[in-house]
């Protein structure tokens, strides 16, 4: 059973419901060698296929802010020893809206006193009252229970994607409900949030709606393309629930951007395409009460956070449309509220964030993962599993050389790391204050331009 905290609640309720038990997700042969890692304590390992998965499946690896950062991964490792180890196993293996709803009633709330092995809840902009709340947050469209479809659901849901595209007719009235059409039924579910027409809101100008129709309808058809392969794959694997991928984003303010989701939010704020799907399955389940179960996977201290948060996030949740998620956008690019924001900015979340015991997680998981490996490589102990691995796959001897070595450079590369993450963790007041002094050689620097100027008469 899964523990509450009794403390004050800010984050809306959702139904109560008995715990039921949780049921297994369908997921690729990606997803389930990330979770291995995990599972196996092995965040060197998880964060290569982070970094392989960004070169292949980013929607554009050119502009990555993984691959062009030389430092990504010391940043990396702070951001994913932030959640407990079983709320990031829930997320990758895709449980976690059905995890979370058994606690959404007690104590999911911005002082992140969360139920354990949870990721806490956005929260209400009424009870932020405009404060900054730098996040990754995530979206996953779920049912009232957490739960996704199963394959015949999901088959039909693909096939309504393109009818509510406007790609094809559905002359049988396959999707009719109460006489109504899909069309007519997802316009009419779209009021209930926004005071205008779904078709009206997909671009900026309505002068340009078919066009903005069109590029929905590419969009429909790559996302219907990659879950059909989903759909195969599951079948053929045995399994009967799908979850649709979880959309992954950056807000300064979490809980305002998190609301405008939850609202439909047009011209960008949410994905048509999510939208879309939102709003048909809302059409053909409107008894499951599909929703946007939404939690903050990373808290921001910093701008290179920003952007290398959400990269990590969208592989890890395969957000990217190349996964058949939702996320068009290559992650890291639009974070320009995080550029915006000065020392001060950061001072003060820094301390909001401390208070509320954001990264309380941080060293013990640390500690866990280096005694991991400090023990998985240790010299008698990487004797012993060299000597095992060699009798299993009967290595040669220049095979065990080459393992031990990888050994080796493993412990390497996680030193590396850990050293850099502890110059990143006590530098922090370091870093703030250098860029307060930088301001402040600035505006000297402009004022004895501005006094040049003047002397020579360039002030006009």
């Amino acid at each position: 059973m899964t523990e509450h905290v009794t403390s004050s609640q800010i984050t809306e309720p959702e139904d109560e419901m008995a715990e039921p038990p949780i049921k297994p997700v369908y997921l690729t042969d990606h997803q389930r060698a990330m979770l291995e890692c995990l599972r196996s304590n092995d965040i060197v390992s998880l964060l290569e296929l982070v970094e392989s998965a960004e070169k292949k499946n980013a929607v554009n690896p050119n502009s990555s802010r993984i691959i062009k950062n030389c430092n990504w991964q010391a940043v990396a490792v702070f951001l994913v020893m932030q959640p407990e180890r079983l709320a990031l196993e829930s997320l990758l293996d895709m449980t976690l809206p059905q995890r979370s709803i058994n606690a959404t009633t007690a104590g999911l709330q911005h002082t992140n006193q969360t139920a354990r092995n949870l990721l806490r809840r956005p929260g209400n902009p009424d009870q932020w009252k405009g404060k900054k709340d730098p996040v990754i947050y995530v979206n996953a469209l779920a049912g009232r229970d957490g739960c996704g479809l199963s394959c015949a659901e999901f088959d039909e849901f693909l096939t309504a994607m393109e009818v509510g595209a406007k790609m094809r007719s559905d002359d049988d009235g396959r999707f009719e409900k109460h006489g109504r059409s899909l069309i007519r039924g997802i316009v009419e579910l779209h009021y209930k949030f926004q005071n205008s027409q779904f078709y009206e809101t997909l671009g900026r100008d309505a002068s340009k709606k078919d066009k903005a129709l069109q590029i929905l309808q590419d969009r429909v058809r790559h996302f219907v393309k990659y879950n059909r392969a989903i759909l195969a794959d599951a079948r053929a694997k045995g399994f009967d629930h799908i979850m649709l991928k979880f959309e992954v984003g950056w807000a300064a303010k979490g809980y305002s951007r998190c609301q405008d989701h939850k609202n439909l939010a047009p011209r960008g704020s949410s994905p048509n395409l999510m939208r879309l799907a939102f709003l048909v399955l809302g059409n053909l389940f409107p008894d499951r009460g599909f929703r946007f179960h939404q939690f903050v996977l990373f808290d921001i201290g910093r701008d290179i956070q920003a952007d290398v948060g959400e990269s990590v996030g969208s592989q890890l949740c395969c957000s990217y449309d190349t996964y058949g998620g939702f996320n068009a956008a290559q992650a890291g690019i639009s974070i320009s509220s995080a550029k915006e924001m000065d020392y001060r900015d950061w001072m003060a979340v820094f301390e909001d964030q401390t208070r509320r015991h954001c990264f309380d997680n941080v060293k013990p998981n640390l500690e866990r993962y280096t005694a991991h490996y400090k023990g998985m490589f240790s010299g008698a102990d990487r004797t012993l599993q060299g000597a095992k691995l060699n009798a299993l796959l009967d290595l040669d001897e220049e095979d065990g050389k080459y393992l031990d070595t990888t050994c080796t450079i493993k412990t390497a590369e996680l030193a590396s790391v850990m050293a850099q993450m502890d110059e990143n963790s006590a530098g922090l007041q370091m870093a703030l204050d250098e860029r307060k002094q930088r301001e402040h050689e600035l505006m000297e620097l402009e004022e004895a331009f501005a006094e040049v100027a003047d002397a020579l008469g360039l002030d006009d």
